[in-house]
Order: C-alpha cells, then structure tokens, then sequence
C-alpha cells in the first residue's frame, strides 16, 4: 500500500480480516521449506509487483501513458548462475 492513509488504515485491519489471514496462513504452510530471508525477499518481489500492476491500471483508467512491461521465459545467455538453494523433496 503505498499511499500513507491508506497503509494506516490496511495496517489497523488487516489483523481481523479474516480472507486475509486465510491467505497468509496458507502462504506460510505451502512456503514452509523455505528460508525465512528467501521468503522475505519474494515478499517484497510480490509487493512491487502489484505496485507495477497497480500503476498501469491507474494510468491507463486515468487516460494517461501506460508503460508496457515485456517478460521472457527464455534462458539468459549462458544460463543460469548456479543456485546455492536446494528444495526440499516432497515425500
């Protein structure tokens, strides 16, 4: 939430919404493997994603230049780095 008011306000209710806390808590359950830095670094991934997304919405209902984001499945040239992070197999 960007806009101060606003973060004020999510901030007082997000604690008794109760489809908000559904959703952590199942984030949280299916995230369990993961490292508590990796979860906080996908967090803050996941939060300016939707600010992204948000802005282009707002620009384009606003009339406005709407900035056009362009994603690649594709590997990088060279690959990969190697990851030092192995996921747990489910059993």
């Amino acid at each position: 939430m960007s806009d101060p008011g606003l973060q004020r306000i999510m901030i007082e209710e997000a604690p008794t919404a109760s489809a908000l806390q559904q959703i952590l808590l199942g984030a949280q359950r299916c995230l369990a493997h993961v490292p508590i830095p990796v979860r906080a670094d996908r967090a803050v991934m996941a939060r300016q994603l939707v600010h992204m997304c948000a802005e282009r919405e707002r620009a384009l209902a606003e009339g406005g230049p709407a900035a056009r984001y362009q994603t690649s499945l594709q590997d990088p040239p060279g690959g990969w780095p190697p990851s030092t992070y192995q996921v747990p197999r489910m059993q």
